[in-house]
């Protein structure tokens, strides 16, 4: 990626260019279903396995998840980056998004200027499975937004996040309206899925 700094008119003109997507997304969630009896918001550093238990979680559940939030910004990221939003340069840009973490939070933080909602709708457009949330604003209007039953952090042993603004002592404000729950994940893939089932046991 190149090292441009990125400001408010770099976003204006990546959502000018995805207004067509954006309008698709936003009637999408429109249509879906917020009364969910099990509604889950996912955080955690990168790579905790957070798309995983997400993916996990959709298929025993029953639920949809097609991507965390970074996949939901995908098209405006690829704009605001490399000036195109083809297939193929999202698909660049999405894969390259762990070592551009800094540009893609620096890019959401200035989205939500303009659409303080519009990260997570875009989310929650495609996925009933909320991931990946990262600053105290954004989990604040998932929380809104969503209404989630179950907020899982993701626990493994991972380097720092310095994008991530809170912590999971931090999500215990919330307590009283969802289930907020320290998963373990540092053991292999079949204990974190074991600790999955117990969390959502099938037919209670």
């Amino acid at each position: 990626m190149s090292q441009k700094i990125i400001d408010i008119y770099d976003v204006v003109l990546s959502v000018a260019a995805n207004i067509d997507y954006i309008k698709k997304q936003f009637v999408d969630f429109e249509l879906s279903n917020h009364s969910l009896s099990t509604r889950i918001l996912i955080v955690g550093h990168g790579r905790s396995g957070k798309d995983e238990s997400a993916l996990y979680l959709g298929r025993r559940l029953g639920l949809r998840y097609t991507g965390s939030t970074s996949l939901a910004v995908r098209p405006l990221l690829a704009h605001a980056i490399y000036g195109k939003n083809d297939l193929l340069t999202q698909e660049h840009c999405y894969a390259h998004r762990h070592e551009d973490r800094e540009y893609w939070y620096e890019y959401c933080n200035l989205l939500r200027r303009i659409d303080p909602l519009m990260l997570i709708k875009l989310c929650l457009s495609f996925s009933d499975i909320l991931v990946g949330t990262r600053s105290f604003e954004e989990l604040n209007n998932a929380v809104k937004v969503q209404r989630p039953t179950h907020i899982l952090w993701l626990e493994r042993s991972v380097p720092i996040d310095p994008t991530l603004e809170f912590r999971y002592d931090d999500l215990l404000q919330y307590a009283r309206m969802a289930n907020v729950i320290r998963v373990d994940n540092t053991g292999s893939i079949e204990e974190l899925y074991n600790n999955l089932d117990i969390l959502f046991p099938i037919g209670t």
